[in-house]
């Protein structure tokens, strides 16, 4: 595996390398930039790996799971881009959000992914209303099948 290359100066959100004039090489950073830009603007993932795809395109983005083997083995919970021959790992921040596609459902990281649990739907109570319950059972049951809550 090849060593992920850092940059001297870069964006603080996305890590993305700054150009500087009479710099050699412009492409490969300006492509590696776009690569990364294409990965995290829609912020999706094909699904959670442990270890990487045995076949893999171009801009192909993973979620590296919890415990990583192989190549992947230090970086857990990071986003990870196919690029080139090799892969390109980006740190999570605290607050980003995430569409694992394969699992059609929303992850959050904080100081780890998660999935936003559902509420509980409302039992009991002195006062029961119906139409309430029922909107609001309603109303979770749409935002588990958006894949926004457990």
């Amino acid at each position: 595996m090849t060593d992920p290359i850092t940059f001297s100066s870069a964006a603080k959100n996305t890590e993305l390398p700054f150009l500087f004039s009479g710099q050699s090489q412009k492409e490969f950073f300006l492509n590696q930039s776009l690569v990364t830009i294409d990965a995290l603007l829609p912020r999706t993932v094909q699904g959670v790996l442990e270890t990487p795809p045995e076949v893999a395109s171009d801009g192909d983005c993973y979620l590296v799971g919890p415990s990583p083997l192989g190549d992947w083995m230090d970086k857990p919970d990071c986003l990870v881009i196919r690029l080139g021959e090799g892969w390109h790992f980006i740190e999570p921040g605290k607050g980003m959000e995430v569409f694992d596609q394969s699992s059609e459902r929303k992850l959050i990281y904080l100081s780890q992914w998660y999935q936003p649990l559902a509420p509980s739907q409302p039992i009991g109570g002195v006062t029961i209303d119906v139409e309430a319950r029922s909107a609001i059972n309603d109303l979770i049951a749409s935002l588990q099948s958006l894949g926004v809550i457990g």
